[in-house]
């Protein structure tokens, strides 16, 4: 019986890499996005995460034709940048919103199919930059670190029902996140916008020149198959993935110098 697979914001970037990848590879996919789908192979599901109302018909309509759900992956979110001095609460709820309480809402309506089952397993796409405090990203970087800590709560308490689940960090894309993610600043302002704008652009050129989405869909199809599941998986640029273990051994100060290098050009001193 083909393994079920239901992945939350399949309508571009790595969401829509891996529901095709793992198509290809004789998973049954359903991918899900606040919007229908353009056509694709596999069935898809209009899901905003932001609505339980949206989340439970969703997963009721894929439990009409499958009857069980045998992986669940969290990939849906929303990038948000600027000062944190300055940033919108209307926007930061936003992501907060999609990309912490969005997670909680889909697990609360699959985990009782789940239990029911006996099995299951629930993939968390976090953020290398849920690592670390990024400069000018605090508030996105805050979502995903909270999403790793549910997601280790969330292992000790499914254990028992035969479910794992897991945290991808994962580093830069060639995607088109930029074209979706937030950027927060004002017209007026002399104390960040010089530093802000040089990160910023620095922040695009590794986007773009970042893993492809396909082989990050490549590399974590084994996660699928793997008999026991770690709390985290980094995947991304080899330099990125680095950082998540040299943060494990160097010193704190040391770590916070090298997240500093980005902006100390314009106003850090020396």
């Amino acid at each position: 019986m083909p393994t079920v697979v239901l992945i939350t914001g399949t309508s571009s970037g790595l969401g829509k890499a891996l529901a095709e990848y793992l198509y290809k590879e004789g998973y049954r996919v359903y991918g899900a996005s606040r919007r229908p789908h353009p056509a694709t192979p596999y069935p898809t599901l209009v899901m905003d995460v932001t609505d339980a109302a949206s989340v439970e018909a969703a997963v009721e309509a894929l439990m009409e034709r499958e009857a069980r759900i045998d992986v669940l992956v969290n990939n849906a979110g929303i990038g948000l940048a600027g000062p944190l001095e300055y940033l919108q609460m209307t926007n930061v709820k936003q992501v907060f919103d999609t990309n912490v309480f969005g997670v909680i809402r889909v697990c609360q309506a699959v985990l009782p199919i789940m239990r029911r089952q006996g099995e299951g397993r629930i993939i968390n796409i976090g953020s290398i930059g849920g690592e670390f405090g990024l400069p000018f990203r605090g508030a996105y970087s805050a979502t995903k670190a909270a999403l790793a800590i549910l997601s280790d709560s969330l292992r000790l308490e499914t254990r028992p029902f035969g479910i794992q689940s897991t945290t991808v960090l994962a580093g830069d894309m060639a995607t088109a996140i930029n074209d979706h993610r937030l950027k927060d600043t004002r017209p007026d302002d002399t104390a960040y916008a010089h530093t802000f704008e040089a990160v910023y652009a620095a922040i695009d050129h590794h986007v773009a020149h970042g893993l492809s989405a396909e082989e990050a869909a490549r590399r974590m199809e084994p996660l699928l198959r793997r008999k026991h599941l770690r709390s985290r998986y980094a995947i991304g640029p080899k330099g990125q993935v680095l950082s998540v273990w040299l943060k494990k051994i160097l010193p704190a100060a040391w770590m916070e110098r090298i997240l500093e290098s980005y902006a100390k050009p314009v106003y850090l001193p020396d």
